[in-house]
């Protein structure tokens, strides 16, 4: 029978294409994940990866075994949910995944819950961008994903959802602008400014944003894009145009620039836990769950007043 870390090593290594980022995914030294995936070698008589200099390739005997790996570790994950349902909330490790502002606000007040009300589990965490968030919960990897839900998001039937807040996008602006004085504008107000716009799914949907500018009659110009949110300030402070910034993103905000919210309601990210169906039954899941809930709940209040 195929050892099920092996398994994992190999389907590692076919998603990530080396041995060095398998190894770091799994925690393993390098030189573990090369013995594995040799002794996996031995056991199934054939060659499964193919080494030329630094470059490895996965011959069609190790492809279709890595594509086999993901189903097989997916189940063995919902059937350890089912025996946790039993045994409770007293060991295990939960794995969360979080785009990176949810991971510096909502997320660390409910981890700090969770691991209070239940120190046997262990938590591991990770950032990752909305899309591979998701990939990483249908892959088997991460237990809950909190992602940035657009508005034309259509969940799989294999995972679950949970709503856990609503997250507006504001404009950001120099502090000598002459729109600075202004307490809320319209999109058509900023029909001339060149726009700086993050790029990762983890922030504002652009086909919402770029369908709300052509309501309000203009094509937005784009100066430039960045997914460092600090470095958007940077470069509104510096005159250089507006920026569209999320209220998790903006804790810390440079006192040369302005945010002003959109009228009528502008942009919103939807921030969303996702999980694999089967492991809604999960206790540790669901308790997890709770303290996002009451996290999220903790925010709101916050982000309604800055409107």
């Amino acid at each position: 029978m195929l050892d099920v870390r092996k398994l994992a090593a190999l389907r590692e290594i076919a998603a990530h294409g080396s041995f060095s980022a398998a190894a770091r995914r799994l925690n393993y030294s390098q030189s573990a994940i090369s013995q594995q995936v040799a002794q996996l070698e031995r056991e199934v008589g054939t060659l499964l990866i193919e080494r030329r200099g630094r470059r490895i390739r996965l011959t069609p005997a190790g492809q279709a075994l890595a594509d086999r790996a993901g189903p097989i570790l997916r189940d063995l994950r919902e059937a350890e949910a089912e025996l946790e349902a039993i045994t409770g909330l007293r060991r295990g490790t939960l794995r969360l995944t979080a785009f990176a502002s949810a991971a510096a606000t909502v997320v660390p007040p409910a981890v700090a819950r969770f691991r209070a009300g239940h120190p046997g589990v262990a938590i591991a965490m990770t950032i990752a961008d909305s899309g591979a968030a998701l990939s990483q919960v249908a892959n088997g990897e991460a237990d809950i994903a909190i992602i940035n839900k657009s508005d034309t998001f259509a969940a799989d039937r294999a995972v679950a959802i949970s709503g856990l807040l609503d997250d507006p996008m504001r404009v950001a602006l120099p502090l000598g602008h002459r729109l600075a004085e202004r307490q809320s504008l319209r999109l058509a107000d900023l029909s001339a400014e060149p726009w700086l716009l993050a790029t990762s799914s983890s922030c504002a949907d652009w086909e919402v944003f770029a369908t709300a500018c052509r309501r309000a009659g203009f094509e937005p110009t784009i100066a430039f894009r960045h997914d460092d949110y600090l470095a958007l300030q940077g470069l509104v402070a510096a005159g250089l145009g507006v920026a569209l910034l999320p209220d998790l993103a903006t804790a810390s905000v440079r006192d040369d620039i302005v945010l002003r919210p959109l009228e009528p309601r502008g942009p919103v990210r939807h921030v969303t836990a996702v999980m694999m169906a089967g492991n809604c039954q999960s206790p540790t899941v669901g308790a997890m769950l709770e303290a996002l809930r009451d996290s999220a709940a903790a925010y709101c209040p916050a982000i309604c007043a800055a409107g």
